[in-house]
């Protein structure tokens, strides 16, 4: 009995201990800066795109709400995929996809790719280019990796016909 007491307290610290470190931190601040009615680009500027640069490779996957589908004849949904990540010649930037129905390099982009250097030019794209096609878009955020088999906790948050935040969902635990 003790002994099943051990375990389940080493598993409970193992646990809470990668919850600690910085950057769970850093996703746990970007889940808690979402507002109801912030605009998508204020999403990103409060603290979602430093967790990006923080982690030096993160995705954030948005697609147009059920209820919404579908968005034309040719497309069932639309697919925004924001990333950060190295690219050579560019050590560092932020990219933005716009896709039909998939989310998948290997699928047509519906408008070009584009790439920004920094945080700043990501804003302004985010406040103007994408603003449209982020409407009645759900949004999936993953934390960092809490195992070494890749286990990770994620939150959702939506944004509504009007381009704001409609609902953020707590996190989730995997």
């Amino acid at each position: 009995m003790a002994l099943k007491r051990l375990f389940a307290s080493l598993m409970v610290l193992i646990v809470s201990s990668c919850t600690f470190t910085e950057d769970y931190r850093a996703f746990r601040n970007s889940h808690d800066s979402i507002q109801l009615q912030m605009t998508f680009r204020k999403v990103f500027e409060q603290s979602l795109a430093d967790y990006m640069i923080l982690l030096k490779g993160k995705n954030i996957p948005g697609h147009t709400l059920v209820e919404n589908q579908p968005v034309s004849k040719a497309c069932k949904r639309y697919v925004l995929d924001i990333r950060y990540y190295r690219e050579m010649p560019n050590p560092v930037a932020f990219h933005v996809f716009v896709f039909c129905n998939r989310n998948s390099l290997t699928s047509k982009p519906l408008i070009p790719k584009q790439s920004f250097d920094n945080k700043e030019d990501l804003l302004k794209a985010l406040g103007t280019t994408y603003r449209s096609w982020a409407k009645s878009m759900k949004f999936t955020v993953e934390s960092p990796p809490k195992f070494i088999g890749g286990v990770y906790d994620h939150y959702e948050f939506t944004i509504n016909q009007y381009g704001r935040v409609s609902c953020v969902s707590p996190i989730v635990s995997q």
